[in-house]
Parts: structure tokens; sequence; C-alpha cells
């Protein structure tokens, strides 16, 4: 004969929450990370969109990669300012000048830095919605 015990799990609860939790912790970084996006218009920090159901943060602007390696980029010519139309294909090993006069810890690679002073309020946050809902 053999014995067994059965245990029925339903994880529409946990799910719910987790759920929860996803959208609350890619809002939070959202919100901790714009004081470090470098910014002269707030057009690249005001660019972000959360995509892919609360899992990632998207910067939508045609430098926002550059700015985040935190290079000069120039044309062939060594512009770092061109026309519309044109291409600035070069990267430098410069470092970019970030203008911090409307965010004072504008940095390039910029979620690192909030990562860095925020880890571990992001990680409460999560495990407060998942043990309490």
């Amino acid at each position: 004969m053999l014995d067994e015990i059965r245990v029925k799990f339903n994880a529409s609860r946990l799910n719910k929450r987790i759920n929860k939790a996803q959208e609350a912790f890619t809002n939070q970084v959202k919100i901790d990370t714009a004081q470090y996006v470098p910014a002269q218009t707030l057009k690249l920090s005001g660019s972000t969109e959360i995509r892919n159901k609360n899992t990632e943060l998207v910067y939508r602007t045609p430098y926002a990669h550059y700015q985040y390696i935190g290079l000069v980029r120039t044309d062939s010519r060594e512009r770092t300012f061109v026309g519309s139309g044109e291409k600035k294909p070069i990267l430098t090993g410069r470092p970019l000048k970030h203008n911090k006069s409307i965010h004072p810890k504008a940095t390039s690679k910029w979620f690192e830095a909030s990562k860095k002073a925020y880890l571990s309020k992001w990680i409460s946050l999560v495990k407060d919605i998942i043990k309490n809902g």
C-alpha cells in the first residue's frame, strides 16, 4: 500500500501580491532614480515609460543611450552638435559633463547610482507588500 499526502496550493493570492509588489517597485525605482538622470530640460527624465508588465523602465529619447554610457559622441569631423538628420556615430573616450542645475546628483549610469542609494528601501518595499498585501 502506498501512503501519500497531497497538499494543494492556490497561488492566486500570492500572485496578486507579487504583481502589486512589481508595480510598486518599478514605480519607486522611477521616482528614486529621476534625481540621477541628467537634465537640462527634463525631456530625458520625462520620457520614462514603464513597460512589459512593470518589469522595464525605458528612457525614450534619441540620446538616452549616450547619456547613460556617459561618453561624448561626435561625427567624423569631431562635432558634438550636428544638424537635424545628421549622425554622430563616433564614441570618444571623453566623459560627458552633466549639467547639475536641475538634478544636482545627475550622472551617467543613473540606475546604478540610484540602486546604490536605495536598494535596501526597494527590498523592504517588496517584502512588505508580499508579506502584508
